[in-house]
């Protein structure tokens, strides 16, 4: 178990030297980026990734049992790029992936949210996601965008889900 105090971090990679981790903000902790690959029973608690780059939180190549709870991923303010930032969450090649998403805030994002890369992830049947009471705020797609595997969605909440381009009423 890893405490970590108020500020702002760079990019968290946790691999598969790090099975069995847990990472829990204490305070305002701010990653611009946090990619799982090939770690097993991950825990993400009380963290935000804000500003990213590409994919603020991905989570590919053999990952399995992550639960990420009470965190925030995305954009301070809206954008109407759409291909800039890239996916705030995009899970993908997983192989058999147990995942809850619980408690989160996922906001100002355009690609909010993939799980597999693409129709044919050689992950499709052996993704099972849980997404638990998440807040998702001035998001446009992909919420999620689900290909393949098995996804509960329980109580989440969308607000402003498709928002208008700024300085217009006109919906994309």
């Amino acid at each position: 178990i890893i405490m970590v105090e108020s500020g702002n971090y760079g990019t968290l990679s946790i691999g598969t030297a790090y099975d069995g981790l847990s990472i829990i903000g204490k305070g305002n902790v701010v990653f611009s980026k946090i990619s799982i690959s090939k770690a097993k029973v991950v825990l993400i608690r009380n963290v935000s990734i804000l500003e990213y780059g590409t994919d603020g939180l991905p989570v590919t190549a053999g990952s399995a049992n992550v639960w990420v709870d009470h965190c925030t991923v995305g954009w301070t303010e809206t954008s109407s790029n759409k291909e800039k930032p890239d996916g705030a969450w995009d899970i993908t090649k997983n192989g058999k992936l147990y995942m809850t998403i619980s408690w989160c805030k996922i906001m100002n994002a355009w690609k909010t949210m993939l799980h597999g890369s693409s129709d044919d992830d050689a992950s499709l049947d052996d993704r099972y996601i849980t997404h638990y009471c998440n807040y998702y705020y001035n998001t446009h797609q992909r919420t999620p965008r689900i290909r393949g595997g098995k996804t509960h969605i329980l109580n989440c909440f969308y607000e402003n889900s498709g928002w208008a381009r700024p300085g217009t009423t006109e919906y994309e």
